[in-house]
């Protein structure tokens, strides 16, 4: 399948001058495939390492990080000839935290040495603790699972993007037949979300339950990861922390409550775990701004956010809602708004923005901000066609915002300051925010 982060591998593919790099992100989101395919398609030659499968290959960085020194015994130890064309491809990374460091000499000595890594945010991150993390020797890129326009690609509905498009750029309804049709492919978006498998498995098969069942067994693996990759002491708060999310969506304020996780527990008993979850990117944290203006980052409130899971699909599954009240336009409840929420969460972090929200006086909510140069824009979010924007009016007479969005099932168009933008349309609006403002650093590791 066709995903955005293949241009990149391109663009890093004709670089120079050369060096390593290190994707990470969280499980399935489609690192392995993506690079191997880059490997298989455009180096004549590939060595694929997997670290987790493969405990031999880390003897290959044993006493000497001198390429040379590696290179040659990964000769040994696969029985094959290493050229200088050779690709690396050094999967799972983490496993092998001398293997992280030597990218560091590679790019040092052995410059015009192509090699590509792959690894598991959390586990990169304890490997740093430990050894020299090659800052500045790498370029890093985080990869987050499908959007909605890749998802489109997947289902071959080039023809369907392109009157999307023309509709965005022009702001301009899009034709009824389209539009009905963009929210029926939305709503099973939201429902599968973005994982390359499974949105691979409905693409060939056309059936969501065959799709739902392997989004379960990832979800498994995500909760199953959690013990694999925390420390022990962390592991049960990880889990209870990443179960509560959607009911502390579900309540009036949103906003992660410690006692409401767990009686009598507060912020430095659950603070590393969500950082765990923040920096594996299985969820993404909001943080309230309680005075939107510029710049966001001096207005943020310390101890008061929410947290987002990194797929509406396993949402989905987290609240144990069946695919068949997503799809259904006439069914109404507690967790449709939530997961609409989400997918804006995720379309905005898929470009690197980061996340605030704003509650004020008179009961003003606003769902999204975001910084761009010079000024703040505020983001509504409703999940059907019923808006009556009074929060999002109230913020406009207060602050006087040069551009207003407000993002629902209705359909392209503009009224009294507000931009209208369908729900299957903010890919592109996320995009061009993105153009606009300060990228979001990548979590320290």
């Amino acid at each position: 399948m066709k995903r955005k982060f293949d241009d990149l591998l391109l663009q890093w593919a004709n670089s120079e001058p050369f060096k390593p790099l290190l994707v990470y992100g969280a499980r399935q989101v489609g690192k392995t495939y993506s690079m191997r395919k880059l490997g298989s398609t455009h180096y004549e030659d590939m060595l694929y390492v997997n670290f987790e499968k493969n405990e031999e290959a880390k003897l290959a960085f044993e006493r000497s990080l001198k390429p040379a020194d590696i290179c040659e015994k990964l000769e040994v130890i696969f029985d094959r000839t290493i050229t200088e064309s050779t690709l690396f491809f050094f999967d799972e990374i983490q496993f092998c935290e001398q293997a992280l460091t030597s990218l560091k000499y590679f790019n040092e000595d052995a410059p015009t040495r192509r090699i590509l890594a792959a690894g598991s945010l959390p586990s990169v991150a304890l490997s740093q603790k430990e050894r020299s993390f090659p800052v500045g020797k790498i370029t890093s890129y985080v990869l987050k699972p499908m959007d909605f326009e890749e998802f489109l690609w997947a289902l071959h509905e080039e023809p369907l993007l392109h009157h999307i498009r023309r509709s965005y750029i022009l702001c301009a309804p899009l034709v009824t037949v389209f539009h009905e049709k963009a929210l029926t492919l939305f709503r099973l978006y939201l429902a599968l979300g973005g994982m390359p498998e499974v949105v691979s498995i409905y693409a060939s098969t056309g059936s969501l339950q065959e799709a739902d069942m392997e989004l379960n067994e990832i979800y498994t693996h995500y909760i199953n990861d959690m013990g694999k990759y925390a420390s022990p002491s962390d592991v049960p708060k990880i889990r209870i922390i990443y179960q509560s999310i959607v009911p502390q969506l579900a309540k009036p304020n949103k906003n992660v409550k410690y006692t409401e996780v767990q009686k009598g527990k507060n912020k430095e008993y659950f603070g590393s775990s969500i950082a765990w979850l923040g920096n594996a990117e299985i969820v993404y944290l909001s943080h309230l701004v309680e005075s939107p203006r510029y710049p966001l980052t001096a207005h943020v409130h310390p101890f008061i956010f929410r947290l987002f899971v990194n797929d509406c699909g396993l949402l989905r599954v987290l609240a144990r809602v069946p695919i068949q009240n997503i799809m259904n336009e006439q069914h109404r409840d507690d967790i449709t708004g939530i997961i609409t929420e989400t997918y804006i969460a995720s379309e905005l972090r898929k470009n690197n923005l980061p996340l605030y929200y704003h509650t004020g006086g008179r009961n003003t909510e606003i769902d999204f901000l975001v910084q761009g140069s010079g000024e703040i824009i505020p983001i509504e979010v409703k999940s059907g066609t019923r808006v009556q924007s009074i929060s999002l009016k109230r913020f406009m007479e207060e602050y006087n915002p040069s551009k207003a969005y407000r993002i629902s099932a209705r359909n392209f168009g503009s009224n009294g300051g507000i931009t209208s933008i369908p729900l299957y349309a903010f890919y592109y609006l996320a995009a061009d925010l993105a153009k606009d403002a300060l990228p979001m650093p990548l979590p320290l590791l």
